[in-house]
């Protein structure tokens, strides 16, 4: 039995630094972003950890953030292409903005009760890092 929790825990370990190993990947454009600029590489391993991010890929035209819906993250951009699409009243879809690697989403109404004004779509393959708003509100000790 203690072996079984043994591999347990050594393949949870593995897994964790698995993610952390590619996560360090994306430290230098993390550390460009405008919330998490100028961070060093060990203060990003300290606030991941912490925050506890997911992270998650997305196909071409795959909506990210739907119009309508709150959010409680803030996204980041790792990887790809994303537009913002904002509906007129005429049923016509207009472009906001478009980001690339860096961009933060969801940033403006996170920490609000506010529901989302524009729909974010992937215009191509993405990745995209979420961090919880109440974690950036409120870091870990």
């Amino acid at each position: 039995m203690a072996s079984c929790i043994i591999h347990n825990n050594a393949k949870a370990f593995f897994e964790q630094q698995k993610k952390q190993h590619t996560m360090h990947n994306y430290y230098p454009l993390l550390a460009r972003t405008p919330l998490l600029r100028g961070m060093r590489p060990d203060e990003l391993d300290t606030l991941l950890d912490c925050f506890a991010p997911r992270v998650r890929r997305y196909a071409r035209d795959e909506i990210l953030l739907l119009a309508g819906y709150e959010t409680r993250e803030v996204g980041i951009l790792l990887e790809g292409s994303i537009t913002a699409v904002k509906s007129t009243p005429d049923g016509a879809s207009v472009a906001i903005t478009h980001m690339r690697p860096g961009g933060l989403f969801g940033d403006v109404l996170s920490g609000s009760s506010q529901k989302s004004p524009v729909t974010v779509m992937a215009t191509t393959s993405c990745l995209a890092l979420y961090l919880p708003y109440q974690k950036i509100i409120r870091p870990c000790a």
